[in-house]
């Protein structure tokens, strides 16, 4: 009986920006006091002096938002400045570009995928700006994108830029006469030290190749005496 071959079908990765979006958390309304209430004083302080550091400057970029209505459509790249909103003191949270998947105009939420981090986000460019928060378009910037790998042991240094001489003026090779040159007899006293130390060294380590082949003939003549002793014992017992 021949058995018949099913395939299976590859489920949709779930963060991949081609699946359909499904909300991480209920919906509903979030209760800021009790949130807020779990926050200590010091939680908010170490966030905000965390995030001062960290903090990129995106005021070249074009604004994102002009008049309440977005200047971008979907499939464009946005930078978004956001803070804590659910905290009390609202302090600054992250700086990330992401491209808009979706725009709902009539609530002002945005559904957006963060290509850096391979995550979902969500914004309400409408609600947003009453909170701090900035929108600006990429055009062609990544701003919080995540490095990888280790950072470099020896940092490039910054290139120099040098000042070009005048067109006919001989161009001189290697260091300048003087630079770094020191008296005649100085260089000749440290050769004569260094000379000293590599005759020393060798005399010494003469010496101990000396008193180790004297060590193994004295060990071998006592071995060779041994044995004769012992032969004659064993002559003699006979």
């Amino acid at each position: 009986m021949a058995t018949k071959k099913t395939t299976k079908t590859a489920k949709p990765l779930l963060n991949a920006p081609d699946a359909p979006f499904e909300p991480m958390f209920p919906t509903g309304e979030v209760d800021l006091d009790a949130v807020s209430d779990r926050v200590t004083p010091e939680m908010t302080a170490k966030l905000a002096g965390a995030a001062r550091g960290n903090k990129p400057d995106i005021s070249g970029l074009p604004d994102a938002i002009a008049d309440g209505r977005p200047l971008f459509k979907v499939g464009d790249k946005i930078v978004i400045e956001q803070y804590a909103t659910i905290l009390e003191t609202n302090p600054y949270l992250h700086t990330r570009t992401y491209k808009v998947m979706a725009i709902n105009p009539q609530t002002g939420d945005l559904k957006l995928w963060d290509e850096s981090l391979c995550q979902w986000g969500m914004d309400n460019y409408v609600k947003g700006p009453m909170f701090g928060q900035v929108y600006k378009l990429a055009n062609g910037a990544v701003v919080g994108k995540r490095k990888r790998g280790r950072p470099r042991k020896n940092p490039i240094a910054p290139t120099v830029v040098t000042t070009e001489k005048p067109t006919g003026e001989k161009k001189g090779r290697g260091r300048p006469k003087g630079s770094k040159n020191r008296p005649k007899d100085v260089i000749a006293a440290e050769r004569k030290v260094v000379a000293e130390a590599r005759r020393a060294r060798k005399a010494k380590a003469a010496k101990r190749a000396a008193v180790k082949a004297v060590s193994a003939t004295t060990a071998a003549k006592k071995k060779t005496v041994a044995a004769g002793k012992k032969t004659a014992a064993a002559k003699k017992a006979r």
